[in-house]
């Protein structure tokens, strides 16, 4: 359980969203509120009329919606490039706090008048009605956080779909060698660096996967993967903490649980991608010389 949710708070999301549909999420915010604050009220035994149960609950709702307003709109002036759910969260409870507090201000200015009208009201009885919708505050945050995720995953989807469509009209044309040499122990390995699929590391071995006239071949080699990593083509692209791809190779990209695995060579090695990897491999496969020439072709 707590593995499942680390993983959840440690998920990214892209941060680059148009204003309109921010502009939405905080729309929607504010009538979720509104709507929680009346509920709340006709739930509880209340001795407030009904006018005043609708001017407290857009009070409230206006007040929270001008917190998470001002915390779009310092995500919009910052963009940042990917946001962790863990921030969201953590975003969104400061919001919950900030709109806590606006709220007390704003009975604070107006309790003199509405206490000379309603002198039988409690207090405190605004203060109680915002803390109990501390559970609406978790299941909106959780609701509208869900959005962004199924955008994210709707667009990235979209996105793979695209990719595969280009590697599956990747032309068979045969490159020119490019030779690499690697140094195991007392000998030496060349290597066509564009036959390779992958380097993996394994202990304290290196395995280099190379499509040869009779099939995969692996080769070990006694040194570290980022030596090794050193000696290859800007092509080479380290793909997971184990493991770097030719993604001149890549036949394929999908998604596999939360993380992405990619399909190289002749023989469809697999091969997994971290996820803080994930977005910088999807914009190589992007713009490989490759794929670069497949997009000229089919333009």
């Amino acid at each position: 359980m707590k593995d499942v949710v680390l993983r959840y708070l440690g998920d990214k999301l892209s941060g680059a969203y148009p204003a309109s549909y921010l502009v939405s999420l905080v729309l929607v915010a504010a009538a979720v509120m509104f709507i929680s604050v009346v509920a709340l009220h006709a739930f509880i035994p209340s001795p407030q009329p009904l006018f005043d149960v609708l001017i407290h609950a857009v009070a409230i709702a206006l007040t929270y919606t001008v917190t998470i307003a001002l915390a779009v709109a310092a995500l919009m002036f910052l963009k940042p490039a990917s946001i962790q759910v863990w921030q969201i969260w953590l975003v969104s409870v400061v919001i919950y706090g900030a709109g806590f507090w606006l709220s007390q201000f704003v009975d604070a200015m107006t309790s003199q008048v509405k206490y000379q009208l309603h002198p039988d009201l409690d207090p405190d009885d605004g203060l109680f009605h915002f803390l109990r919708l501390i559970p609406i505050w978790f299941v909106m945050t959780f609701l509208l956080l869900g959005q962004l995720q199924r955008r994210e995953l709707s667009e990235e989807l979209i996105r793979l779909n695209e990719i595969n469509i280009h590697l599956a009209k990747k032309p068979t044309m045969a490159a020119a060698s490019s030779l690499v040499e690697i140094q195991s122990g007392k000998k030496v390995l060349t290597l066509d660096a564009n036959r390779i699929n992958c380097i993996s590391v394994d202990d304290h071995y290196c395995s280099i996967y190379v499509d040869e006239e009779g099939g995969q071949v692996r080769h070990d080699v006694a040194q570290s993967l980022t030596e090794v990593e050193k000696l290859m083509p800007p092509q080479f692209i380290r793909v997971h903490r184990s493991h770097i791809v030719n993604l001149e190779r890549a036949n394929s990209v999908w998604r596999e649980d939360r993380n992405l695995r990619l399909r190289v060579g002749d023989q469809g090695l697999e091969v997994p991608v971290s996820r803080n990897r994930s977005n910088t491999v999807l914009q190589h496969l992007d713009t490989t010389p490759g794929n670069a020439l497949r997009k000229l072709g089919a333009e």
